[in-house]
């Protein structure tokens, strides 16, 4: 079918029609006249009716993103005193400002009225699709600073090289971009007016990281080298959202029943809103009180406000230099370990965290008679605990033997 019938909003024209009943011989006329290639034939489109698909539309002004980015950085040689010299000291401290961020709305919405809370309640002109516009954003940003300490140490024993680093990031953004289409990618933003969101901790931020390696080689016969690296990481879990449950529909947010991304509301007084369901002032008040979030109440918690557990990884390597028959080359025989922590220890190397798109649904939501009404989410007796799941494969140590040849 085509897809045709305009209309403009906001100086964005949509197109969105479907092709009338043709029999064949109209068809094969309409495919021979005026045909070429980008044009829709003046024949097809007398035959075109309204429709209410999903349109994808580009704002007529749109840039292509880019930011500003500012950085500074020292590179020195120190000598520790005691600790002995021919340290390498680097520290980098890197300022980025969005020029052209992207984020996407939903044209067939409008808004026809507003929660308890005052985020807006949203209806669609005309349900059965969305008509998603791509535009720009001039806001989010981003810090990052890193310092880190090297040294080489070269003794009978074999050369070891140590590495020790920290880096620290704040990031923030209007919509993270985690898809690769529009609908997900506006739809997977934890929001509570998904037309207009505001900028927020980013999905991707990493708060914390700190990275260890730690190298040793040295040739027992010839030039051939055997050598071992370790290389340790522990960083802070992504950040997490607490949201409505899809069964909160109160909104007209399209995304919300298949997303579950509307912000959660505490209030600043309990009896303020109603309960359903079997769940109780008490239970919420216990859950706020578990989580510290008593500094939300009376608001809408802002996303991205929670971070999964820290994570702490290790790999190994293990590599050994052979001669080849081949003057000149030579062959290596590696063997990795990754995830070693687990090997050693079932309980260490486990990543677990609230899923992608990261967002925890805590409680389902209505409006009866201008006021709250919660209920547990499907599923749950109460308040719903953000689940953290454990990545499988990233929560497992693995073994790999490599051959590689040198010339």
């Amino acid at each position: 079918m085509w897809l045709s019938n305009s209309f403009s909003n906001d100086g964005v024209t949509i197109v969105n029609t479907t092709v009338n009943a043709m029999s064949p011989a109209a068809l094969q006329t309409a495919a021979l006249q005026n045909v070429n290639g980008f044009d829709i034939p003046t024949e097809v489109q007398a035959l075109l009716l309204p429709g209410n698909g999903t349109v994808n539309a580009i704002d007529p002004d749109f840039e292509i993103p880019s930011s500003w980015r500012y950085s500074l950085g020292v590179d020195r040689r120190l000598n520790l005193g005691f600790l002995g010299d021919g340290y390498r000291a680097k520290a980098e401290l890197i300022y980025t400002d969005v020029k052209d961020g992207v984020f996407w709305q939903d044209l067939r919405l409008r808004q026809t009225g507003t929660a308890p809370d005052g985020r807006p309640i949203y209806s669609s002109i005309a349900p059965g699709g969305n008509d998603l516009l791509i535009t720009n954003t001039d806001r989010g940003d981003s810090l990052l600073f890193s310092i880190d300490v090297s040294k080489t140490w070269r003794t009978a024993a074999g050369q070891f090289d140590l590495f020790v680093g920290y880096a620290y990031n704040e990031a923030e953004d209007v919509n993270p971009g985690t898809s690769s289409v529009a609908f997900s990618s506006f739809g997977r933003v934890g929001t509570s007016d998904p037309n207009n969101p505001v900028v927020a901790t980013s999905n991707y931020e990493t708060r914390h990281r700190f990275p260890i390696s730690l190298n040793w080689r040295k040739a027992f016969w010839g030039d051939y080298e055997t050598g071992a690296s370790l290389f340790v990481e522990r960083r802070s879990g992504r950040p997490y959202s607490l949201t409505f449950g899809r069964g909160t529909s109160v909104f007209g947010d399209p995304s919300q029943g298949g997303e579950q991304r509307q912000l959660l509301f505490l209030p600043a007084n309990l009896t303020d809103i109603d309960y359903a369901g079997g769940l109780t002032a008490a239970a919420l008040q216990a859950f706020i009180d578990t989580y510290g979030l008593a500094k939300y109440q009376g608001g809408i918690v802002p996303r991205s406000a929670f971070r999964s557990p820290w994570v702490t990884t290790a790999d190994l390597r293990l590599s050994q230099e052979i001669p080849t028959f081949i003057k000149g080359t030579k062959g290596v025989v590696t063997l990795d370990v990754e995830n070693f922590a687990n090997l050693l220890n079932s309980d260490w190397g486990r990543l677990e965290q609230v899923g992608f798109p990261h967002f925890s649904p805590t409680v389902d939501a209505s409006i009866v008679n201008g006021r709250y009404v919660y209920r547990p989410v499907a599923g749950a007796t109460g308040v719903n605990a953000p689940f953290r799941s454990l990545t499988a494969l990233q929560s497992v140590w693995r073994v790999q033997l490599g051959v590689r040849f040198e010339f």
